[in-house]
C-alpha cells in the first residue's frame, strides 16, 4: 500500500527538528572546548602563582649571610632540603622543582655564601655557578671514640645533620663495603657504622663531605689492619666484624696493652661457656642509644650484664691495640676482672675470689 505524500507543513516540521538536534550538537562541542580552555587557564594561572610562592625569598636581608656546603655528587633533592632546614628556601618542593626545571644537574659543589634574602631562582644560579676556592679541614676521630663523638668532630668541620645522616645511605654502605671487604666480613647495611671511625686525625677536602671523611678513615683502618692481623683474629673462630665488636669493648674496659690481653682471654673465656660478658661501659652504651640513664639492670641487648654473647654492634671504635690484643691474648682461666682503687688488674677465677679482691683491693672504684 502506498504512503501518502507528507504535507508541506509537516516537511518542514521534521526538517525543522534535523536543524534543532544539529544546532544543539555544536552549542555542546563548543560548551566542551571552551570548558577545557578554562580549564587550562586556570591551571596555568595557579600554576604560575605557584612558581612565583615557591621562588619568594625564605626570609629578609636581617638574616645575614649563611655558609652552605655542597657535596661532590649531592643529590639535588638532598640540597634542597638542607637548605630549606637551614631556612635558605622556603620549600625543598619548589627548590627542587626550580633547579630542574632550569638545569639542576649544573649545580656545583663548593662552599657558597648564601642569604635567604634571595629569590630560590637566584640561590640556584649561584649554585650553579661554583663555589669558594676548594677548602680543607682537619677532622679528629677518637680511638675509642663512639659514633657520637663523631658526629661531633663532624659537626665541628661544618657539616651539618643531614650530611651526616647521609652515611646511611644504602648505595653509600654498598660502596664501602665493596671497597674494604675484608673490613666488612660479617657485618650487615642494618649495623650502621659504629666501629669504623678509625682514630686519627683527617684532612679532607670539604666539597668531599662526611663520606669523604669516612673514605678516609677507612682506608687508613684498611692499611693498619693487615692480614696477618686478621689471620690472629680469626683463630677464635669468629668473624672480623665479631672481632671487632669485642675488641670495642675490650679497648672501653682497658687502655694499657698488656691488660687488654688479660681482659681479651677473660672475655674469650666467657664467651665459650656462655657466660655474660658482664661489661659496664656496654650498658652505658645502650643508655646513651636510648637516652636514658644508665643503670645495671637496663633493658637493652647492650647490657652484657644481662644477656650472653656479643653487643649488636661495636660500642666504640676500638685501638690499633686492642685488636691485637685479641688477636694474641694472654693465657688465663680467669672469669672474672676489676681495676682495683691504684688501676692495678686484679684477676679471679671464680666469683668468691672475685668478691674478695672487691673487698681488699676496690673500695672506691668499685662502689662509686
Amino acid at each position: 500500500m502506498m504512503q501518502p505524500n507528507r504535507s508541506f507543513f509537516e516537511r518542514k516540521f521534521v526538517g525543522g527538528l534535523s536543524m534543532s538536534k544539529k544546532k544543539s550538537g555544536v552549542k555542546t562541542f563548543f560548551k566542551v572546548v571552551f570548558s577545557l580552555v578554562l580549564i587550562c587557564f586556570v591551571v596555568a594561572v595557579a600554576f604560575g602563582v605557584w612558581l612565583w610562592q615557591i621562588d619568594m625569598p625564605a626570609g629578609s636581608a636581617d638574616d645575614g649571610q649563611k655558609t652552605f656546603l655542597v657535596e661532590s655528587g649531592e643529590p639535588v633533592r638532598t640540597i634542597g632540603e638542607r637548605l630549606e632546614r637551614d631556612g635558605v628556601v622556603k620549600s625543598q618542593v619548589g627548590f627542587f622543582f626550580l633547579a630542574k626545571l632550569t638545569g639542576g644537574d649544573s649545580i656545583q659543589a663548593g662552599k657558597y655564601s648564601l642569604s635567604p634574602s634571595m629569590k630560590t631562582s637566584e640561590i640556584i644560579k649561584v649554585l650553579s655557578s661554583g663555589g669558594m676556592p676548594t677548602e680543607t679541614v682537619d677532622i679528629t676521630f677518637l680511638p675509642g671514640g663512639d659514633k657520637f663523638m663523631a658526629r661531633e668532630a663532624l659537626r665541628e668541620a661544618g657539616f651539618d645533620e643531614v650530611q651526616i645522616d647521609g652515611l646511611n645511605d644504602e648505595a653509600f654502605a654498598r660502596e664501602i663495603r665493596s671497597k674494604y671487604p675484608k673490613l666488612f666480613d660479617g657485618w650487615s647495611f642494618d649495623k650502621g657504622l659504629e666501629g669504623y671511625y678509625w682514630g686519627d686525625t683527617y684532612e679532607i677536602l670539604l666539597d668531599n663531605g662526611t663520606k669523604g671523611a669516612v673514605n678516609k678513615a677507612l682506608a687508613q683502618m684498611d692499611k693498619v689492619v693487615t692480614d696477618d692481623l686478621v689471620d690472629g683474629l680469626s683463630k677464635d673462630g669468629m668473624n672480623f666484624y665479631e672481632n671487632l665488636i669485642l675488641a670495642s669493648i675490650i679497648a672501653r674496659e682497658e687502655s694499657n696493652f698488656d691488660n687488654q690481653k688479660i681482659v681479651a682471654q677473660i672475655f674469650l673465656n666467657r664467651l665459650e661457656i656462655g657466660m655474660p660478658l658482664g661489661s659496664d661501659p656496654t650498658y652505658i652504651y645502650g643508655a646513651k642509644l636510648m637516652g636514658v640513664e644508665a643503670a645495671t639492670d637496663l633493658d637493652s641487648p647492650y647490657n652484657t650484664r644481662k644477656v650472653t654473647g656479643l653487643t649488636p654492634t661495636p660500642i666504640a671504635t676500638p685501638s690499633l691495640n686492642a685488636l691485637r690484643a685479641l688477636a694474641e691474648p694472654t693465657p688465663t682461666d680467669a672469669l672474672f676482672f676489676l681495676s682495683d682503687d691504684e688501676d692495678i688488674l686484679r684477676t679471679a677465677t671464680t666469683d668468691e675470689e672475685h668478691q674478695w679482691n672487691i673487698v681488699h683491693y676496690c673500695q672506691v672504684k668499685c662502689f662509686e
